[in-house]
């Protein structure tokens, strides 16, 4: 071995060693999608494995330094892509379908003993079958990344190096096939693996920072929307509806759109909590909140202000508009009956509409709002009240 192969060598033991104990820190200590980064350390061990392996390949035959180097780096590859769907949320296939390669690769070479005459056999079934694990993680994680979420910039960056690394095994395996075909001598023909240590390095250098890149991202996203949501319901909480309206609100002062704000109120909360539990009453507040979310608008916002009590925030809605939608929950609320430990248990809430006026306080119009709650509670519960203190103009 060269100095040079001794150098890369060790930089890739490096690299390896290094990703594999920060993706085990990120599944352990911090819990960062433990499944996927339990499969990125099982596949920076195996890429390692196989490229170390491959290095030390000597003249003489040998099944460990060819057949089982190179199949570690299959499923070294196999496993980042599995990790890779796991990571972006992708749907992922059985886990046969994504072996399958990785076993035909095997049952293609494993008859053949390493020799000149089944090199070319063996350097096809690699660097095509890692072709095919890598392309198939770069579209992967272009489709599995939210793009209302991540820049198309942003995908590119993290599916790049797979893309690269693609194209590399891609042109690699044009190269052998090519030789073979020309029947060019193996000395001249490139099979020094010094090649394919360089790409391994780079691919897991670069692959490993997007990912873990990638991984560090999503967490901070989910602190932000733990921190944004209503710790039991999942709806918005109080703080971040509150930031929604002054949206909102500079929204309407811009562009003139009606603002509308429904203020519900579960009826009779009090008494399920005392004759079913509490726990029955968390399993309604969380029951509501999924009924509601299914009737509302992507633009619409719903979030817990306090208690059992609601605020639906309705952008472009007039006041009959909101009414209707308040009515259409009340009927989705009433009709659902509320199924816990094998008792039926029926909700129906009350509701107050009303639309924000001229140069109007976002307070104002939750006040008003909650009064015309309080307005449908005195009536007799389980109905729609409308605020028309601003007069005909906000019922259109």
């Amino acid at each position: 071995m060269n100095p040079v192969q001794h150098a890369i060598l060790q930089f890739t033991l490096l690299v390896g060693l290094v990703f594999a104990l920060a993706w085990l820190f990120m599944a352990i200590l911090i819990g960062i999608k433990p499944r996927a980064s339990k499969q990125f350390v099982a596949a920076n061990g195996l890429m390692v494995l196989g490229v170390v392996l491959g290095g030390l390949r000597e003249p003489a035959s040998s099944y460990l330094y060819y057949h089982v180097a190179d199949w570690a780096l299959l499923s070294g590859f196999a496993l980042m892509h599995r990790g890779l769907l796991h990571l972006v949320d992708a749907d992922k296939p059985p886990l046969l379908h994504s072996a399958l390669p990785l076993l035909l690769a095997v049952l293609v070479t494993a008859p053949f003993a390493p020799s000149p005459s089944s090199y070319t056999l063996m350097a096809l079934a690699l660097y095509g079958t890692a072709a095919w694990y890598v392309f198939t993680a770069f579209m992967d994680g272009m489709r599995g990344l939210d793009a209302n979420l991540f820049s198309k910039a942003a995908r590119m960056a993290v599916s790049a190096p797979f893309l690269v690394m693609g194209l590399a095994l891609v042109a690699r395996t044009l190269q052998v096939l090519g030789n073979s075909i020309f029947q060019v001598p193996r000395a001249q023909s490139g099979e020094d693996p010094l090649y394919f240590l360089w790409a391994m390095v780079g691919f897991l250098l670069l692959a490993n920072i997007a990912l873990a890149t990638l991984a560090t991202g999503r967490l901070l996203m989910r602190i932000r929307s733990l921190a944004e949501m209503d710790y039991l319901t999942g709806c918005l909480n109080r703080r971040s509806l509150e930031q929604r309206m002054k949206l909102e609100l500079d929204r309407h002062q811009r562009g003139g759109e009606p603002l509308a704000c429904v203020f519900f109120d579960l009826d009779h909360f009090k008494a399920i909590n005392d004759e079913y539990g509490h726990e029955a009453g968390d399993a309604a507040l969380k029951h509501t909140v999924r009924l509601i979310e299914d009737l509302l608008r992507s633009m619409d916002a719903l979030g817990r202000y306090g208690g059992e009590e609601f605020v639906v925030l309705m952008p472009n809605t007039q006041l009959k508009g909101a009414v209707d939608a308040a009515n259409r929950m009340r009927l989705a609320l009433t009709r659902a009956k509320l199924e816990f430990q094998g008792r039926v248990i029926p909700l129906t809430a009350s509701f107050g509409a009303a639309v924000l006026g001229p140069q109007e306080p976002l307070d104002s119009l939750v006040r008003r709002a909650d009064a015309a709650m309080y307005e449908a509670k005195r009536l007799g519960r389980n109905r729609v009240e409308a605020d028309t203190s601003l007069g005909a103009d906000a019922k259109n």
